[in-house]
């Protein structure tokens, strides 16, 4: 999976959607552009640092791959045993 970690904040969560009602906890944020006058996708979570030790603690091995060029992206492979 690759997923926008802002580093080295802890996971933050921005809006949430109770019994069908969108509820901001922050002011909106999108991912991606605007595209033909609409906002992309509204962010629910910010993901930080912890998402890794999130991930392990559900029970992933993790592999970290980090882009040089852009320290949000990172690549996680992850392996669950059965």
């Amino acid at each position: 999976m690759s997923v926008p970690i802002v580093w080295p904040r802890a996971t933050r969560q921005r809006a949430v959607l109770r019994q069908g009602v969108l509820e901001h906890i922050l002011p909106p944020s999108y991912h991606g552009v605007p595209a033909q006058g609409k906002n992309d996708f509204l962010v629910f979570y910010e993901f930080g640092a912890d998402f890794l030790d999130r991930c392990r603690a559900a029970g992933f091995a993790l592999d970290v791959l980090r882009d040089a060029a852009n320290p949000a992206l990172v690549t996680l492979v992850g392996r669950k045993s059965r």
